[in-house]
């Protein structure tokens, strides 16, 4: 790890962590910006969260009750993982895995195409700044054969990174296999 970076961490240096260059190899697009963030978009202030979360699922009431409300939609989409980019940049990330939830493509008239060109859109708008490299995700509670067909394109689009799933071994995740092989191929 950067000897530099380690010593603004047990200094506490906020503004010396900032200026390490830094990688993010996992973020979550509609909860990876901050909160006075969205509450300067809304227009409101928010309550906010505990310093320590009982558990997952506290963390999941707080989203769905507390954030969920104003950013899930298409325009609260698009605001977050535009201003995740940008927090992202002043904290010094210069490459950023950002997951995107294949829920988000229902979101758009022209589904997959609508979703992907809105990527590309943030991708070229950021390039000179971060490495913004999309993840394509799939939320548990998806019915796998109803996006079938629009995972399927946007993976063979070759716009997403090589991978859907970190976990193929997950009994729910072995009929994506195909396409992490297929999507591999792809990238060659």
């Amino acid at each position: 790890m950067n000897a530099d970076f380690l010593a603004a961490l047990r200094e506490g240096d906020k503004e010396r962590i900032r200026r390490v260059p830094k990688t993010d190899f996992h973020n979550h697009s509609i909860f990876d910006t901050r909160l006075k963030s969205v509450e300067k978009w809304i227009g409101l202030s928010l309550p906010k969260p505990p310093a320590r979360m009982k558990s997952l699922q506290a963390m999941k009431e707080y989203a769905e009750q507390i954030l969920c409300p104003h950013i899930y939609s298409r325009e609260g989409f698009e605001f977050t993982a535009d201003s995740a980019l940008q927090d992202a940049i002043y904290d010094g990330v210069v490459v950023l895995e950002m997951s995107l939830d294949s829920k988000f493509i229902d979101m758009y008239p022209d589904r997959e195409n609508g979703f992907i060109s809105f990527l590309s859109r943030l991708k070229r708008k950021y390039q000179q700044k971060i490495n913004f490299r999309p993840e394509l995700g799939i939320s548990r509670d998806r019915n796998f054969r109803e996006i079938e067909g629009v995972l399927t394109r946007c993976i063979e689009s070759s716009f997403f990174m090589p991978w859907i799933f970190t976990d193929m071994k997950e009994h729910r995740h072995r009929k994506l296999k195909k396409f992490f092989i297929k999507r591999q191929d792809k990238r060659g």
